[in-house]
């Protein structure tokens, strides 16, 4: 069963590694003016008994502890809905929660990231937020993820593609790409390319990607660090004005099936966050109740990620 377990998240300070099914991830997160909280959010989730990673990041719209509240609803939102198998549906549903929780004017850009080990498949959503870079291992090539389809739209023409909470019934078409050990992900949040020296030169995205040209793709654990400072130098200045987080998600190709105890565990966790929750606890993350889930068909709907329009990363 899709059953999502949060690995990591939060909207605060943190420097993080996290190692998972096929993937590993860096999480580099600095709210405005060193503040304890901001409005730049994070999770890391392993569904499917760890076969499925999912990764969001979301960017409040504001900046530092003003908006740290709004984070922190759009967070749990994030929770209530990584269940679901589809990583559109994932979007579209949080969106739509998130747009009749918040007050007008109120919204966030964010990119989510699904990764399915077993056969390497990267699916990636926009939601107003810049396009992740990418990095091929076989060419030893960054560039910036490809633009999302333009064509698909809701019932009622509303454009894909929007910042969550704008539109409740926004669509969210995923882009597929294929994967190999040692390609590189990397999301961020708009600080960095908004990043501006005292002439006024913005960074801009083909700055980022020339200073990612300058680090070293062997060493991804000291890439998302390793970028910002190197922002920092670009801008000749020791803070930017908005929060930054940088999520570096690597491919390792090293995937296994879950053994019995995991399957078992797993459940064992779930159950023991609804025991919780009439006491205090969490929110539990309700798995979704669809045939495709229910049954288990997960491999399928992962695997057609492969082949079928989707890209070499």
């Amino acid at each position: 069963m899709m059953a999502c377990t949060e690995v990591w998240g939060g909207h605060g300070l943190t420097d993080q590694a996290v190692a998972m099914h096929g993937m590993d991830a860096w999480i580099l997160a600095r709210p405005y003016q060193r503040a304890d909280a901001g409005g730049d959010v994070h999770l890391v989730s392993s569904c499917g008994t760890g076969r499925i990673s999912r990764l969001l990041l979301a960017d409040v719209s504001g900046h530092g502890v003003k908006v740290a509240p709004i984070a922190v609803q759009l967070r749990t939102l994030m929770r209530r809905y990584m269940n679901h198998v589809e990583q559109r549906e994932f979007i579209e549903r949080l969106n739509a929660a998130f747009e009749s929780l918040t007050s007008s004017g109120v919204f966030a850009t964010a990119v989510g990231v699904t990764y399915f080990a077993p056969t390497g498949a990267l699916s990636i959503t926009l939601a107003g937020h810049p396009r992740p870079l990418l990095f091929n291992n076989a060419i030893n090539r960054w560039r910036e993820m490809p633009a999302p389809p333009s064509s698909a739209s809701s019932a009622g023409g509303t454009p894909p593609g929007l910042p969550l909470g704008v539109f409740g019934d926004t669509p969210y078409p995923p882009v597929e790409f294929r994967t190999t050990p040692g390609d590189l992900c990397v999301l961020y949040s708009d600080s960095l390319i908004e990043a501006s020296r005292a002439s006024g030169e913005m960074l801009g995205t083909e700055g980022l990607v020339k200073l990612m040209q300058g680090l070293d793709a062997t060493e991804p654990e000291r890439m998302a660090s390793g970028l910002y400072n190197a922002v920092l130098d670009w801008a000749g200045t020791s803070e930017l004005g908005d929060d930054v987080t940088v999520l570096v998600l690597r491919a390792t190709g090293t995937s296994r099936g879950a053994s019995l105890g995991e399957r078992l565990w797993a459940s064992v966790r779930f159950f023991g966050d609804i025991i919780r929750w009439p006491l205090g606890g969490r929110t539990p993350a309700w798995p979704e109740i669809s045939v495709a889930n229910i049954v288990g068909s997960i491999v399928p709907a992962a695997e057609r990620h492969v082949g079928r329009g989707a890209m070499d990363v």
